[in-house]
C-alpha cells in the first residue's frame, strides 16, 4: 500500500512539473503542437516568419531564431495547399 501511495505521489509531482514548464516554439514544432488549421493564417504566419529571418541568422542561430526556423518548417510541411502547386517537374 505504501509503494502505491509513493507511486501516485511521484506521478502527481511529475504531472505538476510538466504543466509548469513553458514550452518553447522549438518544442511546440517538434511535438506538433502548432495550430495550422486556418490556411490563410498559416500562410500569413509563414510569410511573417520568413520576413523576420535573415539568411545570416542560420549560420549561428540563437535559440529564438532556431525556434522560428522550426516553426516555419513545421508550418510549411503541414500546409496541404502547397501540394496543389504544379512544379512542372522541376526540382530544387
Amino acid at each position: 500500500m505504501e509503494i502505491l501511495k509513493l507511486k501516485i505521489t511521484c506521478l502527481t509531482i511529475c504531472a505538476t512539473l510538466k504543466s509548469l514548464i513553458k514550452k518553447t516554439k522549438f518544442m511546440k514544432a517538434v511535438n506538433g503542437e502548432i495550430d495550422v488549421d486556418n490556411v490563410f493564417e498559416n500562410l500569413n504566419n509563414c510569410f511573417q516568419l520568413a520576413k523576420d529571418l535573415k539568411i545570416t541568422d542560420l549560420i549561428d542561430p540563437s535559440s529564438k531564431q532556431l525556434g522560428e526556423v522550426a516553426e516555419l518548417v513545421y508550418r510549411l510541411q503541414n500546409c496541404p495547399e502547397l501540394e496543389i502547386i504544379d512544379d512542372k517537374g522541376f526540382e530544387a
